[in-house]
């Protein structure tokens, strides 16, 4: 007994002394300590920062405002939610590039259940499918020489679309003598943007029909307006409330979802059956040509989904109709006043015939088209 008290007492010795000596060890080197982003007080129980963004507020000024208050990186509290806002270039890349695995997860969303395939967008998955989906789309789908390659599909339907509006403005007619009508240049915008979308997405003018053409369009409208509604029971994960649904917006992405579908998988069908035919390998390829051809087996999540998933949220939803559509009088004026944008405009028109040769009608179309060309550039 008396051995192993004395083993069992140098033990508790030798055991005080490494204990001693690891907490001088541990006082004596600084400690790196993490730092998160500054964060806006007032922060309210249950809801956060959630009145600071309320429906009386422009949620891009609020936005602003705060980094200019408490810089680049900051974060704010969503209900529940814990979100970082970063507003400056520098951040974003360190986000996306060094640090992609870390921003690689997602919170689940109504949005992301019900409109993009229960998340298969890369735009609402989280993990390794969203890394693998934003290197495939952003080297293959959206890369530069893609996009250079699609270019004649937008300056084709611009000219068309330019050849219908001189039409439409200038079929009126009393007797023999033609007379100039008023164009709501706003629809006719918005219907040019559509068939540049469809045109791109599935390499065809989306019907004739002024009924089909005016659905279409409405479920665009309501896919982006939902798509950035914010739901309750996204941030308070409540399960009642997610049932009750009170502001409606679930319900109505259902329905909206389920009208796309029936439309996006037409498409995906009719490209299928045309690369059975040998039609798939043409030069001209569209978006959905260029899917199906890259797409392999090293996704779980079957092919059909992911490519309407993509379409959805890859083109339809980049292509903002109404900010495009609705805001022409607010966009075109600055670029009609800045000599910048303008000498730009000037030399898309100057290698073109000689307007003179086309009279005054011709010039204006090439001026117009000029001007449309440039700002789908700086404005996608």
């Amino acid at each position: 007994m008396a051995v192993f008290g004395a083993d069992m007492g140098a033990t508790v010795a030798a055991l005080l002394f490494i204990l001693v000596l690891l907490y001088n060890l541990w006082r004596k080197y600084p400690r790196k300590v993490a730092q998160s982003p500054p964060q806006p007080s007032g922060a309210w129980p249950i809801v956060g920062h959630l009145p600071l963004l309320g429906p009386e507020s422009n949620i891009a000024h609020t936005l602003a405002e705060l980094a200019d208050k408490y810089g680049p990186v900051y974060t704010l509290w969503l209900g529940r939610q814990r979100v970082v806002v970063v507003s400056s270039r520098e951040a974003v890349f360190e986000c996306f590039t060094r640090n992609d695995k870390s921003f690689a997860n997602r919170p689940r969303s109504s949005a992301g259940e019900h409109l993009v395939y229960d998340h298969a967008s890369f735009g609402f998955s989280n993990g390794t499918y969203w890394r693998e989906m934003r290197k495939m789309v952003s080297s293959e789908v959206l890369s530069a020489r893609r996009l250079e390659a699609m270019k004649n599909l937008r300056v084709t339907e611009i000219g068309t679309s330019i050849g219908e509006l001189y039409l439409e403005a200038t079929t009126k007619t009393r007797g023999q003598q033609s007379l100039p009508s008023k164009v709501v240049i706003s629809h006719w915008v918005e219907k040019m943007t559509l068939n540049i979308i469809v045109k791109t997405i599935a390499g065809k003018r989306y019907g004739s029909g002024a009924a089909e053409v005016e659905s279409f369009r409405k479920l665009i409208r309501e896919f982006t307006v939902l798509s950035g509604e914010f739901v309750l029971s996204d941030v308070i994960p409540i399960p009642l409330l997610r049932w009750i649904d009170p502001q409606g917006y679930i319900k109505s992405m259902k329905g909206v979802s389920k009208e796309l579908d029936v439309i996006i998988e037409k498409w995906v069908e009719e490209h299928i059956q045309k690369r059975g035919e040998g039609e798939g390998c043409r030069e001209e390829q569209d978006f959905i040509d260029v899917m199906l051809s890259t797409i392999d087996d090293k996704f779980t999540t079957p092919k059909l989904t992911i490519i309407k998933a993509t379409v959805v949220t890859g083109r339809i939803h980049r292509v903002r109709l109404d900010y495009l559509a609705t805001r022409p009088d607010q966009t075109d004026p600055k670029m009609v006043h800045s000599k910048r944008v303008m000498s730009r405009v000037r030399v898309r028109v100057e290698p073109r015939p000689d307007p003179s040769r086309l009279g005054l009608s011709g010039a204006l179309l090439l001026f117009i088209q000029a001007t449309l060309l440039f700002k789908l550039c700086i404005n996608p």
